[in-house]
């Protein structure tokens, strides 16, 4: 949410109550990047100046907002009319007018500000719609009725992108503060960022989870939703509430570095069992060992593997009263099958699934199953992992979850081109020492690539580490298909396959990861199908 200034500014001393409609929505409905100012006063040489609401951001710029509390306003000839009777003063020379006064009180206050510019728009809450057409003086972006308040940061970020907005930056956040409010001081933190939007992500994902936590009461289960949705958030609930129940719980997904964070968040029980699928196969009682070679392929772990799991599996006298599958679209219909059979007949036999379909870089042949299969199907419509770019980012390019109202706003959102060798390991380089002169530790930061050549080079040229190694401080570089249900503050993508196209996927895959930053490294087809375009 969007940060009032001062804190404990007063909302019922506004002078009506459309102000303080509109100062109550920008606050609660912007991401937590914006600074909200009602009932600013601004003294020139010529007169005093009072602006409804001042809305400032550090990397999108500054903007002032009058609100009309007027429900049914006509324009005729260019002028603003209210119950036939012609507006004083005229909204839009009103808003204009107090824009340019700030900027030039704002240019005059702080060198780096000695180009700031200032946008403007007039709110009418009480609107619903318009119709005809507006005067040339006012682009349809900078006027606020309901519709607009509707989806109010989108209305926003389209008024700030209208013109080049020059960013205020940290120190032109403070300065305006002072100018308009007196002294202020701001303080930066990178990590305790982190922490504030994590908790307010968490907050959001939680509120969304807990509706669907009592769904373990049916026997079986699906929960489809994009990434970020909470899906893992909820597999560890079922987990620890089965748990509670005195039951025996396997919780288990296809990529071992999920199941390595799942153990994490569940292990310690001994009536839980936490694995990756290839190895719980192997792990259970009755189950007879299989040699695994040095370095096996694709097709041994896919006909050798398989074969000696189907053909050994009714030896498996292991059984659970719950099996919760995440990220089941990596699985193969025959493995969801013979999980099934490890469920005791004579228990409460509860197979739980969660899964996303845009996922399915495996292609494995997953299918959602059917309500008149005797599956209860639920859905998870929000993104509670990603900040508000990110998510918007996702939403807009891949169709995933929606980004929260309110919900925290991304530090950075990124693209490098970089297509050779030389230039991916200059760009790696320059996003690493980005992150680090904003203080980021080490392990809040992934790489993350398509080709092994690329990871490997990649390792070696920054000392980077894998999942597996257990080394603090350093930070992981690893390609996307060992990524999948993981996420990291800051994540640099190197969108790079010299054998052609990166697959839709993978990309989204991949940018999912990134909770606070997102550095995408590739050329320029890929910027363009992710809607990124270079820094100026």
């Amino acid at each position: 949410m969007g940060i009032l200034v001062p804190h404990d500014f007063s909302l019922d001393s506004l002078k009506n109550d459309e102000e303080g409609f509109v100062v109550r929505i920008l606050r609660d409905r912007l991401p937590d990047g914006w600074y909200v100012m009602p009932s600013v006063r601004l003294t020139s040489a010529s007169q005093g100046r009072e602006i409804d609401v001042v809305i400032a951001h550090e990397s999108l710029g500054l903007a002032v907002i009058e609100v009309k509390a007027h429900a049914r306003p006509e324009i005729r000839d260019g002028k603003w009319y209210s119950n036939n009777e012609p507006m004083k003063p005229q909204p839009v020379a009103q808003a204009r007018e107090n824009s340019y006064e700030l900027r030039e009180q704002l240019r005059a206050m702080h060198p780096s500000l000695d180009k700031a510019t200032v946008d403007y728009a007039v709110a009418f809450p009480n609107v619903s719609a318009v119709n005809g057409q507006l005067p040339s003086e006012l682009d349809r972006r900078q006027l606020f009725t309901r519709q607009e308040f509707d989806d109010c940061a989108g209305a926003v970020e389209a008024l700030m992108k209208r013109t080049y907005m020059r960013p205020l930056g940290r120190d032109g956040v403070a300065s305006l503060v002072k100018l308009l409010l007196g002294d202020c001081e701001f303080e930066y933190d990178a990590e305790a960022l982190a922490r504030y939007a994590r908790r307010r992500l968490a907050e959001i994902s939680e509120l969304q989870v807990s509706a669907l936590e009592s769904l373990d009461a049916n026997r079986r289960v699906c929960v489809t939703g994009s990434a970020g949705t909470g899906k893992t958030r909820l597999a560890t609930l079922w987990a620890r509430r089965a748990l509670a129940r005195g039951e025996r719980v396997l919780v288990t997904c296809f990529n071992l570095p999920l199941a390595n964070h799942l153990y994490e968040r569940l292990g310690g029980d001994e009536n839980i069992t936490v694995e990756a699928f290839n190895d719980l196969a192997l792990l259970l009682d009755g189950m007879p060992e299989i040699e695994i070679p040095d370095e096996p392929s694709s097709e041994w772990w896919n006909e050798t593997f398989i074969g000696h799991l189907l053909t050994n599996w009714p030896r498996v006298t292991t059984r659970f009263d719950t099996i919760i599958i995440d990220e089941a679209q990596d699985f193969h219909p025959v493995w969801i099958s013979l999980l099934e059979g490890l469920l005791d007949r004579n228990g409460p036999g509860r197979l739980m699934i969660l899964a996303d379909t845009a996922q399915q870089i495996f292609d494995r042949g997953f299918q959602l199953p059917l309500t008149t299969d005797g599956w209860s199907l639920c859905e998870l419509r929000f993104n509670g992992r990603n900040t508000f770019q990110i998510a918007s980012l996702l939403h807009r390019a891949f169709g995933g979850a929606i980004a929260p109202i309110g919900g925290p706003e991304s530090e950075s959102v990124r693209w490098i081109e970089a297509s050779t060798n030389d230039e991916i390991v200059e760009a790696v380089g320059d996003a690493i020492d980005a992150l680090e002169d904003r203080d980021h530790d080490a392990e809040t930061v992934l790489v993350l690539t398509v080709r092994s050549a690329v990871r490997d080079m990649l390792q070696r040229e920054f000392s980077l580490t894998t999942f597996d190694d257990e080394q603090p401080m350093s930070i992981v570089c690893e390609n996307v298909h060992r990524a999948k249900g993981l996420e990291y503050d800051h994540v640099i993508f190197v969108a790079h396959n010299p054998y052609g196209p990166v697959a839709d996927d993978l990309l989204y895959v991949a940018a999912s990861r990134a909770v606070m930053s997102l550095t995408v490294i590739g050329d320029s087809d890929v910027a363009d199908r992710l809607g990124l375009t270079a820094p100026a």
